[in-house]
């Protein structure tokens, strides 16, 4: 973390923050709105955290970890986008995401963790990973994503103390892209109607789903059922 920063006026200015590590703190104008939730949950819970930093987004004088982004051009880096300190000397690296949001967020959350396990000890003990908001609750996973594994292992993020808990119908695909759970359910039934494995499938079902979903907020049950079919239609030509 550096000493200071030097920040650009036109792209950034002065938020009120209790416990920031540089102050004042200043924001980006176009902080997304994970990061804006995720900071005002640390300023709900100060009284239990020693300090908080935002990272910046780009440059070395910030902190970066290198990931693969299963591309020509091998590796790249990622800016975590926050520190935390706990009062009792815990340290947790987060960077915040909304479902489907970031193609490259389960690649990011292994290298994550792997840099936590080369890097944590008695003295300073690290935890983190990529964290989502569900309603109140934040939630991140100590474990790494693997592609094929049918769910993940949630922790909820309280700053009182820690919570583990099976996710039970929260689907690492369903984090990655953003579908819900009904839809999920709907896809394995159609698939199995069909007689069409639903993991050998459903890549391409969810990337079509996930390509209209930004376009369409809101999506009919007749809209994610044409999806379905127009993916089983095109594997059977």
């Amino acid at each position: 973390m550096p000493e200071e920063r030097t920040y650009d006026n036109d792209t950034n200015h002065i938020e009120e923050s209790r416990n920031h590590a540089l102050m004042p703190f200043v924001q980006l104008n176009h902080a997304s709105n994970p990061e804006r939730n995720f900071i005002a949950y640390l300023e709900q819970n100060e009284e239990y955290i020693d300090w908080w930093y935002k990272n910046g987004d780009n440059g070395k004088q910030h902190y970066a970890i290198e990931y693969s982004a299963d591309n020509e051009n091998g590796k790249s880096l990622f800016y975590v986008d926050f520190i935390i300190r706990m009062k009792n000397g815990h340290i947790y690296l987060f960077d915040t995401k909304s479902a489907g949001s970031d193609a490259f967020a389960h690649n990011k959350h292994n290298a994550l963790l792997q840099y936590i396990k080369e890097n944590t000890s008695d003295e300073i003990p690290l935890s983190g990973g990529i964290i989502l908001q569900q309603g109140e609750n934040w939630l991140y996973s100590p474990t790494s994503y693997r592609k094929y594994h049918r769910y993940i292992e949630l922790e909820l993020f309280l700053p009182t103390k820690r919570i583990s808990i099976m996710a039970k119908g929260i689907d690492p695909k369903f984090v990655h892209y953003g579908i819900r759970k009904d839809d999920l359910a709907m896809i394995e039934a159609i698939c199995a109607t069909e007689d069409i494995d639903f993991d050998w499938l459903s890549e391409d079902i969810l990337k079509a789903y996930h390509a209209k979903k930004v376009d369409v907020i809101e999506m009919s049950d007749s809209d994610t059922e044409e999806i379905i079919r127009n993916a089983i239609q095109k594997i059977r030509q």
